[in-house]
């Protein structure tokens, strides 16, 4: 019955086991609640454009804007994780607190080297990228998407710092924050154009998503 193990030896396995799977359900209730909870803001504030703007070639301009950073970021934040989360947990398994942090301020020093020259590129390159997405549009219509990208553009190098401070999240059991980065992203959208869509327009929405990029950091 015991299978060798004396009788404490398997209650106290039995009640190892059980404590996992809790922290499992647990974890994974509050993960997928987080990302409910972030595709639902996410499709708000797509809808309050489109309340806001309807069919114009304001709203053209901000979706194509940020079709281009939101498809890196995508392919970043489906392949990331697979390497970033293994070495971090590992690190902290394996070697000391201080290593451990060391090894996330080198990533995210990485990250910084990387991605400003990165963005640089994007910035340089970026009227290029639309009007090969967007032939259609006029010559207005170019220059605000353009504008609009630049602001759009910082979430690209942004998101590799996020992945890090995922990883690093993760690897303290932390789950159900990481999920629920989307939701801040797109909560500054809706505040941003809630508060000003008057004074600045689509404008708004871009701003409000740079700032939200940028202080899911801190």
């Amino acid at each position: 019955m015991f299978d060798g193990q004396t009788p404490l030896e398997f209650t106290s396995r039995s009640t190892a086991i059980s404590v996992s799977s809790t922290s499992l359900i647990r974890n994974t209730i509050a993960v997928s609640a987080a990302f409910i909870f972030s595709i639902g803001v996410a499709l708000g504030s797509t809808a309050l454009i489109a309340v806001l703007f309807g069919l114009s070639r304001d709203a053209d301009a901000f979706f194509m804007a940020i079709l281009l950073p939101r498809f890196i970021m995508t392919i970043f934040n489906g392949t990331l994780p697979q390497v970033l989360i293994p070495a971090v947990s590992g690190t902290r398994t394996e070697e000391s607190e201080a290593r451990h942090r060391k090894l996330i301020n080198n990533l995210l020093s990485v990250g910084t080297l990387v991605g400003v020259p990165a963005y640089a590129l994007l910035i340089y390159f970026g009227p290029v990228g639309v009007k090969l997405m967007a032939p259609g549009f006029d010559g207005p219509s170019l220059k605000l998407c353009n504008e609009l990208f630049c602001y759009a553009a910082i979430g690209v190098p942004l998101s590799f710092h996020t992945e890090v401070l995922s990883a690093y999240l993760n690897s303290r059991s932390v789950f159900a924050l990481p999920s629920g980065a989307e939701a801040v992203r797109s909560a500054f959208v809706v505040a941003a154009l809630v508060l000003f869509h008057k004074t600045w327009g689509i404008h708004a929405a871009v701003y409000g998503f740079f700032v939200g990029y940028v202080l899911q950091l801190l």
